[in-house]
Protein backbone atom coordinates (compact mmCIF):
# COMPACT_ATOMS: atom_id res chain seq x y z
CA UNK A 1 0.00 0.00 0.00
CA UNK A 2 3.01 2.34 1.24
CA UNK A 3 4.49 1.98 -2.49
CA UNK A 4 1.28 2.17 -4.09
CA UNK A 5 0.67 5.74 -2.71
CA UNK A 6 4.36 6.58 -3.17
CA UNK A 7 3.89 5.83 -6.64
CA UNK A 8 0.51 7.82 -6.89
CA UNK A 9 2.08 10.65 -5.34
CA UNK A 10 5.04 10.86 -8.05
CA UNK A 11 2.72 11.02 -10.83
CA UNK A 12 0.90 13.73 -9.20
CA UNK A 13 4.01 15.93 -8.44
CA UNK A 14 5.14 14.92 -12.23
CA UNK A 15 2.00 16.90 -13.44
CA UNK A 16 2.27 20.48 -14.33
CA UNK A 17 0.46 22.87 -11.83
CA UNK A 18 -2.61 23.03 -14.40
CA UNK A 19 -2.49 19.43 -14.60
CA UNK A 20 -2.88 18.60 -10.69
CA UNK A 21 -5.64 21.21 -10.83
CA UNK A 22 -7.88 19.20 -13.26
CA UNK A 23 -6.86 16.04 -12.16
CA UNK A 24 -8.42 17.40 -8.50
CA UNK A 25 -11.48 18.48 -10.47
CA UNK A 26 -11.79 15.22 -12.41
CA UNK A 27 -11.87 13.31 -9.45
CA UNK A 28 -14.03 14.98 -7.78
CA UNK A 29 -16.80 15.96 -10.29
CA UNK A 30 -19.43 13.27 -9.04
CA UNK A 31 -19.25 14.48 -5.71
CA UNK A 32 -19.08 17.39 -6.46
CA UNK A 33 -22.16 17.55 -8.84
CA UNK A 34 -24.01 15.37 -6.64
CA UNK A 35 -23.67 17.97 -3.82
CA UNK A 36 -25.08 20.59 -6.03
CA UNK A 37 -27.90 19.11 -7.08
CA UNK A 38 -28.81 18.02 -3.58
CA UNK A 39 -27.78 20.72 -1.88
CA UNK A 40 -26.14 20.09 0.79
CA UNK A 41 -23.17 21.35 0.69
CA UNK A 42 -22.67 24.27 3.37
CA UNK A 43 -21.71 27.88 3.76
CA UNK A 44 -18.54 28.10 2.97
CA UNK A 45 -17.22 25.22 1.99
CA UNK A 46 -15.86 24.96 -1.25
CA UNK A 47 -16.38 21.73 -3.68
CA UNK A 48 -14.26 19.46 -2.96
CA UNK A 49 -12.46 19.76 -6.40
CA UNK A 50 -11.54 23.21 -5.79
CA UNK A 51 -9.82 22.47 -2.70
CA UNK A 52 -5.97 22.46 -2.94
CA UNK A 53 -4.81 23.06 0.80
CA UNK A 54 -4.38 19.34 2.46
CA UNK A 55 -6.21 16.31 3.44
CA UNK A 56 -8.47 15.29 5.81
CA UNK A 57 -12.46 17.30 6.60
CA UNK A 58 -12.27 21.09 5.71
CA UNK A 59 -14.93 21.87 8.28
CA UNK A 60 -13.51 19.70 10.89
CA UNK A 61 -9.89 20.74 10.14
CA UNK A 62 -10.51 24.21 10.33
CA UNK A 63 -12.18 24.61 13.91
CA UNK A 64 -9.51 22.20 15.27
CA UNK A 65 -6.80 24.45 13.68
CA UNK A 66 -8.47 27.72 15.09
CA UNK A 67 -9.07 25.59 18.59
CA UNK A 68 -5.60 25.15 18.48
CA UNK A 69 -4.91 28.98 17.93
CA UNK A 70 -7.10 29.83 20.78
CA UNK A 71 -5.21 27.46 23.26
CA UNK A 72 -1.73 28.35 22.32
CA UNK A 73 -2.54 31.89 21.30
CA UNK A 74 -4.13 35.06 22.93
CA UNK A 75 -6.28 35.57 20.07
CA UNK A 76 -9.85 38.17 20.47
CA UNK A 77 -12.55 38.79 19.20
CA UNK A 78 -11.98 42.23 18.15
CA UNK A 79 -7.98 41.67 16.81
CA UNK A 80 -6.73 42.24 13.44
CA UNK A 81 -6.01 38.50 11.71
CA UNK A 82 -3.69 38.23 8.58
CA UNK A 83 -3.52 34.48 6.91
CA UNK A 84 -0.61 34.11 5.14
CA UNK A 85 -0.93 31.40 2.68
CA UNK A 86 -4.97 31.41 3.33
CA UNK A 87 -5.75 28.92 0.72
CA UNK A 88 -9.40 28.77 -0.11
CA UNK A 89 -10.62 29.91 3.41
CA UNK A 90 -10.20 27.14 5.89
CA UNK A 91 -9.51 29.02 8.77
CA UNK A 92 -11.13 32.39 7.57
CA UNK A 93 -14.83 30.01 8.12
CA UNK A 94 -14.40 29.70 11.59
CA UNK A 95 -13.24 33.33 12.13
CA UNK A 96 -16.43 34.82 10.59
CA UNK A 97 -18.18 33.44 14.04
CA UNK A 98 -15.35 34.38 16.17
CA UNK A 99 -14.10 37.70 15.14
CA UNK A 100 -16.75 40.37 15.44
CA UNK A 101 -17.49 43.90 13.76
CA UNK A 102 -14.40 45.43 15.76
CA UNK A 103 -12.07 42.62 14.22
CA UNK A 104 -10.73 41.82 10.88
CA UNK A 105 -9.44 39.16 8.63
CA UNK A 106 -7.04 39.57 6.04
CA UNK A 107 -5.62 36.92 3.66
CA UNK A 108 -3.68 35.90 0.99
CA UNK A 109 -2.37 33.37 -1.44
CA UNK A 110 -0.50 32.63 -4.45
CA UNK A 111 -3.58 30.41 -6.26
CA UNK A 112 -5.77 32.85 -7.58
CA UNK A 113 -8.28 30.36 -8.20
CA UNK A 114 -8.90 30.31 -4.31
CA UNK A 115 -8.70 33.63 -3.99
CA UNK A 116 -11.46 33.81 -6.25
CA UNK A 117 -14.09 31.65 -4.93
CA UNK A 118 -13.35 33.09 -1.55
CA UNK A 119 -14.07 36.48 -2.90
CA UNK A 120 -17.44 35.64 -4.11
CA UNK A 121 -18.54 33.89 -0.82
CA UNK A 122 -17.05 36.25 1.77
CA UNK A 123 -19.22 38.86 -0.20
CA UNK A 124 -21.43 39.61 3.27
CA UNK A 125 -18.42 39.61 5.42
CA UNK A 126 -17.28 43.51 5.08
CA UNK A 127 -14.62 42.64 7.39
CA UNK A 128 -13.06 40.01 5.73
CA UNK A 129 -10.40 40.65 2.76
CA UNK A 130 -8.90 38.13 0.16
CA UNK A 131 -5.95 38.88 -1.77
CA UNK A 132 -3.99 37.18 -4.77
CA UNK A 133 -0.63 38.11 -4.73
CA UNK A 134 1.35 36.51 -8.25
CA UNK A 135 4.30 34.80 -6.86
CA UNK A 136 6.21 31.88 -8.88
CA UNK A 137 5.97 28.97 -7.01
CA UNK A 138 6.22 25.02 -8.27
CA UNK A 139 3.54 23.75 -6.51
CA UNK A 140 1.08 26.27 -7.93
CA UNK A 141 2.21 28.62 -10.53
CA UNK A 142 5.48 27.78 -12.61
CA UNK A 143 5.59 30.55 -14.41
CA UNK A 144 9.61 31.73 -14.17
CA UNK A 145 8.58 35.20 -14.75
CA UNK A 146 6.80 36.18 -12.18
CA UNK A 147 8.01 37.27 -8.42
CA UNK A 148 9.39 35.06 -6.15
CA UNK A 149 8.96 34.49 -2.79
CA UNK A 150 12.02 36.01 -1.12
CA UNK A 151 11.51 39.19 -3.08
CA UNK A 152 7.66 39.75 -1.48
CA UNK A 153 6.48 42.50 0.43
CA UNK A 154 3.32 41.56 2.22
CA UNK A 155 0.48 43.87 1.02
CA UNK A 156 -0.13 45.72 4.25
CA UNK A 157 0.81 48.47 6.16
CA UNK A 158 3.50 48.67 9.20
CA UNK A 159 2.07 46.96 12.63
CA UNK A 160 -1.24 46.20 11.76
CA UNK A 161 -2.12 43.02 12.88
CA UNK A 162 -2.41 41.32 16.23
CA UNK A 163 -1.80 38.01 15.18
CA UNK A 164 -0.29 36.85 11.84
CA UNK A 165 -0.89 32.69 10.92
CA UNK A 166 0.88 30.10 8.76
CA UNK A 167 -0.47 26.84 8.36
CA UNK A 168 1.47 24.83 5.81
CA UNK A 169 3.29 27.66 4.52
CA UNK A 170 7.01 27.28 5.68
CA UNK A 171 6.48 23.28 5.52
CA UNK A 172 6.70 24.59 1.33
CA UNK A 173 9.52 27.20 1.80
CA UNK A 174 12.96 27.22 1.25
CA UNK A 175 15.30 29.35 3.86
CA UNK A 176 15.80 32.43 1.62
CA UNK A 177 12.16 33.04 1.15
CA UNK A 178 11.40 31.59 4.66
CA UNK A 179 13.69 34.61 6.03
CA UNK A 180 11.98 36.81 4.05
CA UNK A 181 8.86 36.01 5.28
CA UNK A 182 10.16 36.42 9.13
CA UNK A 183 10.98 39.78 8.42
CA UNK A 184 7.59 40.49 6.44
CA UNK A 185 5.88 38.97 9.68
CA UNK A 186 7.70 40.86 12.15
CA UNK A 187 7.04 44.60 10.14
CA UNK A 188 3.02 44.13 9.49
CA UNK A 189 2.90 42.61 13.54
CA UNK A 190 1.57 45.06 16.18
CA UNK A 191 4.04 45.90 19.09
CA UNK A 192 3.17 42.58 21.41
CA UNK A 193 1.60 41.02 18.53
CA UNK A 194 1.66 37.39 18.09
CA UNK A 195 2.45 34.51 15.21
CA UNK A 196 1.15 31.30 14.83
CA UNK A 197 3.22 28.94 12.19
CA UNK A 198 3.75 25.52 11.48
CA UNK A 199 6.91 24.23 10.27
CA UNK A 200 8.86 20.73 9.09
CA UNK A 201 12.10 21.15 11.52
CA UNK A 202 15.26 19.91 10.64
CA UNK A 203 16.36 18.52 14.13
CA UNK A 204 19.50 15.89 14.94
CA UNK A 205 16.96 13.02 15.05
CA UNK A 206 15.74 13.88 11.51
CA UNK A 207 19.84 14.15 10.43
CA UNK A 208 20.32 10.85 12.57
CA UNK A 209 17.17 9.20 10.64
CA UNK A 210 17.95 10.82 6.95
CA UNK A 211 21.55 9.16 7.69
CA UNK A 212 20.90 5.72 8.38
CA UNK A 213 17.97 6.00 5.57
CA UNK A 214 14.92 5.57 8.11
CA UNK A 215 13.57 9.25 6.59
CA UNK A 216 11.03 8.05 4.09
CA UNK A 217 9.05 11.19 3.75
CA UNK A 218 12.11 13.66 3.31
CA UNK A 219 14.89 11.46 1.79
CA UNK A 220 16.52 14.22 -0.26
CA UNK A 221 18.82 16.54 1.07
CA UNK A 222 19.06 19.91 -0.53
CA UNK A 223 21.74 22.09 1.03
CA UNK A 224 20.76 22.97 4.48
CA UNK A 225 17.28 21.48 3.50
CA UNK A 226 15.53 18.23 2.72
CA UNK A 227 12.93 17.49 0.53
CA UNK A 228 10.06 15.18 0.15
CA UNK A 229 10.40 15.49 -3.79
CA UNK A 230 13.24 16.61 -6.32
CA UNK A 231 11.08 17.32 -9.02
CA UNK A 232 8.81 19.63 -6.97
CA UNK A 233 10.75 21.11 -4.32
CA UNK A 234 8.39 23.09 -2.30
CA UNK A 235 5.99 20.03 -2.35
CA UNK A 236 7.31 19.54 1.31
CA UNK A 237 10.37 20.98 2.80
CA UNK A 238 12.18 20.50 6.08
CA UNK A 239 13.98 23.30 7.22
CA UNK A 240 16.78 23.69 9.91
CA UNK A 241 16.39 24.34 13.19
CA UNK A 242 18.03 27.69 13.45
CA UNK A 243 15.76 29.26 11.43
CA UNK A 244 12.61 28.68 13.20
CA UNK A 245 14.75 29.86 16.17
CA UNK A 246 15.54 33.28 14.40
CA UNK A 247 12.08 33.59 13.61
CA UNK A 248 11.28 32.95 17.72
CA UNK A 249 13.44 35.23 18.48
CA UNK A 250 12.50 38.26 15.75
CA UNK A 251 9.16 37.85 16.83
CA UNK A 252 9.69 38.07 20.48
Amino acid sequence: MKSICNALRSFYYFLTPAGRKLLRRWIFFPVDFGEYIVGVRKPLVPPKGLIFVGRGDFEKVGDSLLALIQSTCPIKPHHRVLDVGCGIGRLARPLTTFLDSNGSYSGFDVEEDGISWCKNQYKHFPNFRFDHVSLYNDLYNNNQALQKPEELSFPYAQEKFDLVILTSVFTHMMPDAFERYVSEICRVLKPGGTCFATANIVDDEIEKNHHKKLNQFFPYSHGSVYLHNLLVPSANVANPFCLSEAMGQLIA
